[in-house]
């Protein structure tokens, strides 16, 4: 800790020099961004680690299978109604600590209709396609309320700007979860059921634990009103985007097979995993985006030079990602997918935008742009269904890869172009 400390602070002395001369707060973003980033890193590595445990000693149809369960479990969580994270947080960031257990309550009862949700899908997976699948996930039913629900405590600790607890209980997290499934793996032999069981128990117990370990840091009693509808109203629009980041996969199962949706996790996890590592970025911005009164426009006006810098960062990562990431996933993965790392390179154009991506589609939503937000998530969402059914009917796995990287860039240019309109305020109706 004393080495983080020492680091951590030549780095602040740097961040006043140069915030002075972009303009920008910097010492509250690499403050706040060294812990967050030092988060995802963890999570990063801890998910690399059990990725490659999951490539190196199961097979292509277990590891399938596992990640067609999360992406179902995933697209069933639309009923946790998860944009009340988003609103909790944005509650929080503006004083309203109220709104964090009122978040969990309004999420845990809503999530109680999952269970027979999965347990319908589970009975189809069951007696029409497979009865492994369909056993987990009748059974992984049972946790669906406590994964999600409590699961607000994230987005509580990040509008408090809590950065270093959110680091001490993500990171805590992430690595007893990675383990706990790694060995379970090797203890079963790679038998998908108790993988599945392991992952979905840790994780829960984590979900709770920390969600009653966070109350202390609540220290006000204060709701927004707009709280829970705004929560609703990105919910509907975030179940364009649930549907489709994990849609692709089941498509997959269903036009190929389930040992290509292990191909396609393997070849998109190292841009996945880079995602998330540039993602504290605008964990960080969210909260002053939030409390700050400006529009885009005068931000590109006043801030040309980071701007500028943001660019230049999105495309270095995308072309040392082409030219290093062969590499990189015979180190993580082995020679089982060996025949596909080339695939990988066509993620370079994914890397390339999300960062910016990123940052337009984070001020659309603190903003509360719900126009631009009602006509670019569910286009995205046709966009991409239309794409992957099309793509992969002519060129199976490669046009799923393509697929998913046009789409992504698509989306970029729409809330580009939507983040630059003036719009009305988000309204709550009387009453």
């Amino acid at each position: 800790m004393q080495v983080i400390r020492k680091t951590k602070d030549k780095i602040l002395v740097v961040s006043q020099k140069w915030g002075k001369k972009l303009g920008l707060d910097l010492p509250y973003f690499i403050s706040s961004g060294f812990w967050m980033t030092l988060r995802q890193g963890t999570e990063i590595v801890s998910g690399f680690f059990l990725l490659a445990i999951f490539a190196r000693y199961t097979t292509k149809e277990v590891f399938g299978q596992y990640q067609l369960i999360i992406s179902i479990f995933n697209i069933v969580s639309i009923l946790s109604l998860p944009g009340i994270n988003t609103a909790v947080l944005r509650s929080v960031a503006r004083g309203d600590d109220g709104d964090y257990k009122l978040g969990v309550r309004i999420s845990f009862f809503w999530s109680l209709l999952g269970i027979p949700a999965l347990l319908i899908v589970g009975s189809y997976y069951y007696f029409f396609v497979n009865h492994t699948i369909g056993t987990a996930l009748m059974v992984s039913s049972i946790f669906f309320p406590v994964f999600f629900a409590p699961n607000t405590w994230p987005f509580f600790l990040q509008g408090k700007k809590l950065y270093k607890a959110l680091f001490g209980f993500n990171s805590v997290r992430a690595v007893l979860n990675a383990v706990t499934t790694a060995l379970v793996i090797f203890v079963s032999k790679g038998n998908l059921f108790p993988v599945i069981m392991a992952y979905f128990v840790s994780y829960s117990f984590f979900s709770v634990f920390y969600y009653i370990k966070s109350q202390k840091y609540v220290e006000n009693d204060r709701k927004d009103p707009d709280m829970e509808k705004y929560g609703k109203f990105i919910t509907k629009i975030s179940a364009f985007n649930l549907f489709a980041e994990n849609a692709d996969k089941i498509i997959i199962s269903f036009m190929l097979s389930v040992s290509d949706i292990a191909v396609f996790s393997v070849i998109s996890m190292v841009a996945v995993k880079l995602r998330g590592f540039i993602n504290p970025i605008f964990s960080v911005a969210f909260p002053k985006m939030v409390s700050n009164n400006f529009s885009f426009g005068e931000m590109w006006k006043t801030k040309k030079k980071v701007f500028l810098i943001l660019f230049l960062l999105a495309i270095v990562p995308g072309v040392v990602f082409y030219f290093a990431i062969s590499g990189a996933n015979l180190l993580f993965f082995g020679n089982g997918y060996k025949d596909y790392y080339q695939y990988s390179k066509i993620f370079a154009v994914f890397v390339t935008f999300f960062l910016p991506l990123y940052l337009v589609e984070n001020y659309i939503i603190a903003k509360k742009m719900t126009h631009a937000l009602l006509f670019a998530r569910p286009t995205y969402f046709f966009i991409k269904i239309s794409l992957s059914v099309t793509f992969i009917h002519f060129w199976g796995l490669l046009g799923a890869i393509w697929a998913y990287n046009i789409s992504m860039a698509i989306l970029f240019v729409l809330y580009s172009v939507l983040s630059t309109r003036n719009e009305p305020p988000f309204q709550r109706p009387a009453g």
